[in-house]
């Protein structure tokens, strides 16, 4: 195994998200999110951590369900931040959990997800 210096660590990220929820009898919730930036990841062979820092352009239109009481609808241009890790699994697939925040002079959103993947 080859030692990774410091430069190999660090990559570049680039990712677009669509988030929908639609609550029973309501209207559909949307968020759009772009972001895009660096990259920091763990050296080891097969559970890789990374830590992502950029910029997050998007929108959201909201109404109302359990988590959001009113119409609303706002434009976000602001920081990402993300965390999580690639674990390796056999035969070139991995996957990944991560986290992201976006974070705007007028708001936040924040949201999970996990991603199954193969390299070749």
């Amino acid at each position: 195994m080859r030692a990774l210096s410091g430069a190999d660590r660090i990559g570049y990220f680039l990712e677009y998200s669509h988030w929908s929820l639609t609550p029973t009898g309501g209207q559909t919730s949307l968020l759009n999110l772009g972001g895009g930036g660096f990259r920091i990841q763990g050296k080891n062979k097969y559970v890789r951590p990374f830590l992502d820092i950029g910029i997050a352009v998007g929108t959201y239109d909201g109404h109302p369900h359990n988590y959001v009481h009113k119409d609303e609808s706002f434009d976000i241009m602001g920081v990402m931040l993300g965390f999580g890790m690639t674990v390796s699994l056999p035969k070139g697939f991995y996957v990944r959990p991560q986290a992201r925040l976006a974070i705007s002079p007028e708001t936040g959103v924040g949201f999970g997800s996990v991603g199954l993947g193969y390299r070749f």
